[in-house]
């Protein structure tokens, strides 16, 4: 009986890693989607522009570099996305991270304005943030200016 069921597993080795690869795939796929991105524990926080690297390969390409903070930890996102137009040492975006596990992250192409100064404690929690970037540190003195130019 062992002999039999050896054979069996010895025939259909690569059926079987097959199989167990594809299940892990999905497995990884609804854990990222429904687990560390559902709508409990997405946030959304200010990245920094940090660098870019030329990745060489097949297709040589370019990526962009953020650091972002979540409590006392820095941690990085890298984007494909181009960023030509903008000034490249000033840049800052809006980076999509997971409450539960803040390190799985992805940059969306927002720019931050200048004046926000520093998201909510927790990151904001929708998407897109209130268009007063509402529970940011705002810099109060730019926003007086703006007040005074709009009654003028």
């Amino acid at each position: 009986m062992m002999y039999k069921f050896l054979h069996w597993l010895n025939y259909y080795k690569w059926h079987l890693c097959v199989a167990m690869v594809m299940v892990v795939m999905v497995a990884v796929y609804f854990s990222d989607k429904y687990y560390y991105y559902n709508d409990k524990n997405v946030r959304y926080t200010i990245g920094r522009y940090n660098g870019k690297l030329y990745l060489i390969g097949r297709n040589a390409e370019m990526t962009y570099d953020f650091s972002y903070r979540v409590g006392p930890v820095e941690y990085t996102a890298s984007t494909r996305i181009d960023f030509s137009s903008y000034q490249q040492d000033k840049l800052r975006v809006l980076i999509k991270y997971s409450a539960i596990n803040p390190e799985f992250s992805k940059v969306v192409k927002v720019v931050i304005p200048s004046w926000v100064l520093s998201p909510p404690k927790d990151g904001w929690k929708e998407y897109p943030p209130d268009i007063n970037w509402e529970g940011a540190v705002l810099d109060t003195l730019y926003m007086q200016k703006l007040r005074e130019e709009r009654k003028e």
